[in-house]
């Protein structure tokens, strides 16, 4: 039967759930009007986000900040949901990920929804360029919670490209961003330090997630009060965001996240290069 299958150009894997999508080859959801078709391994997921039941204060930022003629780089791209989602909304789309599982269903969604104005990498953006093991907070790669941080121990480790953000505007031509998401597990607490000389020049938006609980305790404060230092420029910090309570989000100083709620949870904060954003 996997033969037939092979030859008839069909896909049959194991599977606890969605085996018509995994039959099919894909799951479709309408979002915004738009037909889409993504990877059927994440189906359950993919239903959520049509509903934009998926962190949707992310998703309002992205529809506030980005216009036909942006650059968004999406370093932690994961399978891609802020990617297709960014795509549509950029002119180009940069995206990283260098965890392998979650890179593979990343490129199905990119080719699925024949994105052209998408490059994807499978590396991890760093402070420095070498070879690093990743592994998963959470129980395997691909699960969105990978991470080169050395306590993340809940999966085997793999082999992964660090590169410098020098590497992606000097070597691999990417152009400068308007907007940058980060999502990398913890990995922000070595790259933002890094870089601060670019995100000055530059003035993009950031959408920053912080990871301090995956820290250790007597870490958190110092690196929290690092990576403040380092993006102290920024006019405008918003710790929370809701386009609908955008009113009542004064947002707050950057120089009170050693002392705040971060040390103990996760969380984002968006960083605005202008205080009238």
């Amino acid at each position: 039967m996997n033969l037939f299958l092979t030859r008839a150009g069909m896909r049959l894997v194991r599977a606890s759930s969605s085996d018509q999508y995994l039959l099919q080859g894909y799951t479709e959801e309408v979002c915004d009007g738009v037909t889409m078709r993504f990877d059927p391994h994440h189906a359950s997921f993919w239903a959520v986000y049509r509903d934009r039941r998926w962190e949707p204060q992310t998703l309002a930022i992205l529809t506030r900040y980005l216009n036909a003629g942006s650059v968004y780089y999406d370093i932690g791209a994961w399978i891609g949901p802020t990617v297709v989602y960014a795509a549509q909304r950029s002119k180009t789309v940069f995206a990283f990920e260098p965890d392998p599982i979650a890179y593979r269903y990343l490129l199905e969604n990119i080719t699925n929804n024949a994105l052209t104005n998408v490059r994807a990498f499978n590396l991890a953006v760093a402070a420095t360029a070498g070879v690093s093991q990743l592994h998963s907070f959470g129980t395997r790669l691909g699960d969105s919670m990978s991470s080169l941080l050395p306590q993340a121990e809940g999966s085997s480790g793999w082999p992964v490209t660090r590169v410098t953000i020098d590497t992606l505007i000097n070597e691999l031509g990417c152009a400068k961003p308007d907007f940058i998401k980060i999502d990398i597990e913890g990995g922000e607490f070595e790259l933002l330090p890094a870089l601060r000389s670019h995100l000055e020049r530059w003035k993009p938006v950031v959408y920053l997630s912080l990871h301090a609980p995956f820290l250790p305790v007597e870490q958190r404060e110092d690196r929290l009060r690092r990576l403040a230092q380092a993006l102290d420029f920024y006019p405008a910090v918003i710790d929370y965001y809701d386009e609908s309570d955008r009113g009542s989000s004064p947002g707050f100083k950057l120089s009170t996240l050693p002392a705040s709620p971060y040390r103990e949870e996760f969380g984002s904060v968006l960083l605005l290069p202008s205080a009238s954003m």
